[in-house]
């Protein structure tokens, strides 16, 4: 699974880059909480620019993992259903991101 997760994050750091890219874009984290004696929980973050993910817990590395992927890849995928949008916007780098699109084909096999 984080291989899978290094590869999402490859497209979205190539996609950000192609526009306004800000350092924060490309930070993803699963943190583990400790509190209250308690069994520890897992919380996935992403704090960007163009997408911004909130603190959200769960019980197991695992499903924390399961969730980021989930979140990323629904990320990806709408990048790849806008991209006939983006090819209207004068303001913006949309042959840049049909190269990225085209560079990992990982749309529609998400």
């Amino acid at each position: 699974m984080e291989k899978r997760l290094i590869l999402l994050t490859n497209f979205w750091y190539d996609y950000v880059s192609c526009d306004h890219h800000k350092d924060r874009d490309c930070h993803f984290y699963i943190h583990k909480k400790w509190s209250y004696g308690k069994e520890p929980i897992y919380a996935i973050e992403h704090y960007g620019y163009m997408e911004e993910l909130e603190w959200t817990e769960y019980p197991t590395y695992k499903e924390a993992l399961e969730a980021l992927i989930e979140w990323l890849e629904d990320k990806v995928k709408s990048v790849y259903e806008h991209l006939p949008t983006l090819r209207t916007a004068d303001d913006y780098n949309w042959k840049g991101v049909e190269k990225v699109c085209e560079k990992y084909k990982l749309y529609p096999i998400l």
